[in-house]
């Protein structure tokens, strides 16, 4: 539907390619069928995430592996794939969507934290890599957002409710603009900025008090 509104009012031609990337392969396939249908990718967007809230030994392994095929290794797999197409004609924009979090691992969000720390790790590494062959990297580090990604469980804790999340409009324009335009990361909106430095000048025992009351439920 989604494809189609986009058809009506910009008048371009828009391709869908459904794929499950939390399985093994996925993106290999993903790849394939596109380079088969003879298209070019020019941009590439890593948002395809999810997240998972709970205490680590309470939270089910299956669904932390997926997280992990899905956050991490499908990434990986499709930025290796288009970006060496991209650097062979000599340009391209890459553009991951971190969080916050990849600089505040947080309690109770674990496994979700350390993907994001890998996707921003990997993305000013490989940025710096391609510098010289036409192929940019950037990312995207939004804080909360209102998006389904949201569960009533993330919604009930300190910091969903001292740091109210986004509307996703705004983030998506902050994330086309980089896309586009843009090098190096964007945290988007000031206090999340804000917050995402904390760990610079706060002692890292504080911290991590700090966020494990943040990360806390808050009483009924």
């Amino acid at each position: 539907a989604l494809a189609q509104q986009l058809r009506d009012s910009t008048k371009t031609d828009v391709v869908v390619v459904p794929a499950d990337l939390s399985q093994p392969g996925s993106a290999e396939r993903l790849y394939q069928q596109i380079t088969d249908m003879g298209l070019v990718v020019t941009h590439l967007v890593n948002n395809a995430g999810v997240g998972l809230y709970g205490r680590f030994d309470q939270t089910d392994l299956a669904a932390e592996q997926a997280m992990i095929q899905l956050n991490i290794t499908s990434l990986v797999t499709l930025t290796k794939l288009f970006g060496r197409n991209m650097a062979e004609r000599g340009e391209g924009r890459i553009m991951h969507v971190a969080s916050l979090l990849s600089f505040l691992p947080f309690p109770n969000y674990s496994v979700y934290s350390a993907t994001k720390a890998f996707v921003l790790a990997f993305s000013e590494t490989t940025a710096a890599e391609w510098s010289d062959t036409g192929v940019v990297v950037t990312t995207l580090c939004p804080g909360p957002v209102d998006t389904p990604f949201t569960t009533a469980e993330m919604l009930s804790t300190n910091a969903y409710k001292t740091n109210k999340p986004m509307a996703a409009s705004e983030v998506a324009r902050a994330g086309v603009k980089l896309l586009m335009t843009g090098k190096g990361k964007k945290v988007v909106g000031f206090n999340n900025w804000f917050i995402s430095n904390l760990p610079r000048f706060t002692p890292d025992k504080l911290m991590m008090s700090i966020k494990k009351k943040l990360a806390a439920q808050q009483p009924d």
